[in-house]
């Protein structure tokens, strides 16, 4: 069977996306579409479309959106490669690679200085083929405050003898975090909102003096965090006592759990410290079992992080690169990437 690969336009292909995406997944794709695809205050996202080539059915999709990084005063654009999936009847390795490799071997012309991945395992192997690079894992970092459902778990003990060895265990788990013995809340006073306070515009230019991240502008986190159609995010602030914003979380409940989704803040490791602190001792009063944000395992971001000795763990998938061969020619955006300057997390996909 042949296939055909052609990158159309999104806004006028999107009815037939749209139907292609709802047909085959159990989510649909029509507030997401609007959202991500037409509303991206970063730019259009680009698609491509997998045809049969006699009946010119789709059969399977890609798309790289786009996403500004920012290095010392430097601009450099990626395309996130995101909404990759092939329809059932042609999930095989040859139409996945065809459609990936139609990606690789063009986007250096859509003015990308390189793309990324987080792929599932199955699609790893595709990936690697059509030229990408294994940069490194995922990894969950977790706060834990409960320790119960995990005790039921794994003992089946009576629930009242359960129930107090989880109170006397959750105490001595308090102890053990350096957060519980940060005593600066005094100094500081928090906030949280379902809207993004506009002094954490104050917080969004410190991140390219130390690291390679995504660039971080008040209205691409209103547009990404504010208008998202699937999630509730929650925006937790805290100022000094002249009220100026030393940080921002922003966050969601995710069933009994917390998941950080960014973090902001002003480039000072004991204000970054005190608004870790002061977000722990409020996700703790929130009965939650534990708080936890992913990242790429060597994410610049961990170097500052590490004091609060966070339990990590394998998150199942890794990032994948590749750069474009004219803009990298000389290995700089390479060397940015890989020698531990990046900050990156799983929300810094497609979501």
């Amino acid at each position: 069977m042949k296939y055909v690969v052609n990158k159309v336009d999104v806004l006028k292909e999107k009815q037939r996306i749209i139907d292609f995406w709802n047909e085959n997944n159990e989510n649909e794709l029509d507030k997401k579409f609007s959202w991500f695809y037409e509303s991206n205050p970063d730019g259009k996202a680009d698609t491509w479309l997998l045809t049969e080539e006699t009946s010119s059915e789709i059969v399977g999709m890609a798309t790289l959106f786009p996403r500004f990084f920012d290095n010392q005063g430097k601009t450099y654009r990626a395309g996130i490669q995101g909404d990759f999936f092939i329809s059932k009847k042609h999930r095989s390795f040859g139409p996945a690679l065809t459609l990936i490799r139609s990606i690789s071997e063009s986007f250096k012309d859509l003015n990308y200085d390189f793309i990324y991945g987080f792929p599932n395992r199955a699609a790893e192997p595709i990936l690697r083929r059509a030229g990408f690079k294994k940069l490194g894992r995922l990894e969950k970092h977790v706060r834990l405050f409960d320790i119960e459902r995990l005790l039921n778990e794994k003992f089946h003990a009576h629930n009242a003898i359960i129930s107090v060895t989880a109170k006397l265990g959750n105490v001595f788990l308090s102890l053990l975090y350096p957060d519980t013995w940060n005593f600066n809340f005094k100094r500081y006073r928090d906030n949280v909102s379902l809207s993004l306070q506009k002094d954490v515009k104050d917080l969004t230019e410190n991140y390219s003096r130390n690291c390679f991240s995504t660039q971080k502008s008040f209205e691409y986190l209103r547009w990404k965090y504010e208008q998202d159609p699937d999630d509730k995010n929650f925006f937790f602030t805290v100022l000094d006592l002249d009220n100026k914003i030393i940080g921002c979380i922003v966050f969601r409940f995710d069933s009994n759990t917390i998941e950080i989704r960014e973090i902001i803040y002003r480039d000072n490791q004991l204000e970054f410290m005190d608004l870790l602190s002061h977000f722990f001792r409020y996700a703790k009063n929130k009965k939650v079992e534990y708080a936890y944000f992913v990242s790429y395992e060597n994410s610049c971001v961990l170097s500052r992080i590490s004091d609060l000795q966070l339990s990590h763990a394998n998150y199942g998938r890794s990032i994948y690169f590749l750069t474009n061969k004219v803009a990298d020619s000389e290995g700089e955006i390479t060397r940015l990437i890989t020698e531990s300057k990046l900050n990156l997390h799983n929300t810094d996909e497609d979501t």
